[in-house]
């Protein structure tokens, strides 16, 4: 469904109806992982969330891959509403239905849709299929293991290594992916360190703000 705002109140009653609806009251607790927005943040200690066995993992704000499933997923969705409607325009909830139906369609690796695996049949003739979820899942992961060296040389533009240089507190440093050509990058001072993490507090001018980023 289309959400109307980004209110606490709005993202905390969808998100509830989205997780009850896929799991008893009675189950085991979820975790959901969602971006560090303000009515996201507001909702990390929510009692009605917490009743309902619901706990939020809020995402690193500097971390430009904090949500890598979601986004690719928002992507995907984007590019099936560009396909259904090329000349653009608001998105209805039937059109928004329409979209995530086909996707869900989709055959994807080993020729099994999301509907296949949701339902473990078959989506034209409803079919049971022999599929196992443990067993998917544990192959996913070992093929996104495998290709990880493989997908890191393309991302990787430099030919230099990576660097091995130790941080400490009272360092200045810059992130690389803050790179903009039209400004410089802003500068962080590192207030703690707990390895492999740590922790930086950003100069605004020559005021150092409050927030400390991991």
């Amino acid at each position: 469904s289309i959400i109307p705002d980004e209110k606490s109140a709005t993202l905390r009653d969808n998100l509830a109806r989205l997780c009850v609806g896929l799991r008893p009251l009675g189950g085991p607790p979820v975790t959901v992982r969602v971006d560090p927005a303000p009515g996201f943040v507001s909702l990390k200690d929510d009692g009605i969330l917490q009743q309902l066995g619901i706990s939020i993992e809020i995402g690193r704000i500097k971390n430009s891959n904090k949500n890598p499933v979601a986004e690719k997923a928002i992507a995907e969705l984007e590019g099936e509403l560009i396909r259904q409607v090329p000349n653009g325009g608001p998105v209805t909830e039937l059109g928004l239905t329409i979209t995530v139906s086909r996707l869900n369609a989709r055959l994807r690796r080993e020729c099994i849709s999301a509907h296949k695996l949701w339902t473990q049949r078959n989506q034209f003739i409803h079919e049971q299929l022999p599929l196992e979820d443990r067993d998917i899942i544990i192959n996913q992961h070992k093929t996104r293991q495998r290709n990880h060296s493989y997908s890191e040389r393309p991302k990787n533009t430099k030919t230099v290594g990576k660097s091995t240089s130790q941080i400490h507190v009272g360092d200045l440093i810059y992130l690389p992916a803050e790179h903009d050509k039209t400004q410089p990058r802003n500068r962080y001072l590192v207030v703690s360190v707990d390895k492999p993490w740590c922790f930086v507090r950003k100069f605004s001018g020559n005021q150092l703000r409050a927030l400390a980023y991991k």
